[in-house]
């Protein structure tokens, strides 16, 4: 199996998506500019880490790479409950995204 079929991967990509097309109107200020970096930062990673994974095989290696995406996953998670705290965005989006991220 590819790496790319795996269902949690997809999930992870459609996220990517998501936050890509939010945080196209960030760039008024600089904490927001630096939010939608950082997040944007975080969810590549959880896909890269999935798939670097999955290129290991099996076992204990694998294994160390899914949990480094959850932990960026739940990075992704703080960054959009920090844009909602701030009021940054679209918040009824950002719940959309923080559903999506939590199913990945």
């Amino acid at each position: 199996m590819d790496y790319k079929d795996l269902v949690f991967y997809q999930k992870a990509r459609q996220v990517v998506k998501a936050i890509n097309k939010e945080v196209q109107f960030w760039m008024k200020s600089d904490h927001e500019r630096e939010i939608s970096r950082q997040l944007f930062r975080s969810a590549t990673s959880v896909g890269a880490n999935i798939a670097e994974g999955h290129g290991r095989h099996a076992g204990l290696e694998y294994i160390h790479y899914l949990l480094i995406a959850q932990g960026s996953a739940n990075e992704v998670d703080h960054w959009l409950n920090t844009a909602l705290d701030c009021e940054i965005g679209n918040s009824q989006h950002l719940q959309e995204i923080i559903h999506l991220n939590n199913e990945t």
